[in-house]
């Protein structure tokens, strides 16, 4: 599970370095809180 969290975005929603990643995607990371980071997360996924 230690491996799952380090290279799992889903799991990572909190984190500095994640959130700094997605704003290159949408401006709108930076007042995203963890539950909308994951929905982006989800969503981004699905349009791959």
């Amino acid at each position: 599970m230690e491996l799952e969290r380090k290279i799992n975005p889903f799991l990572r929603c909190s984190e500095i370095a994640l959130r700094q990643s997605l704003e290159n995607q949408t401006q709108d990371a930076k007042t995203m809180n963890d539950v909308e980071i994951f929905k982006y997360l989800r969503a981004w996924k699905d349009s791959f």
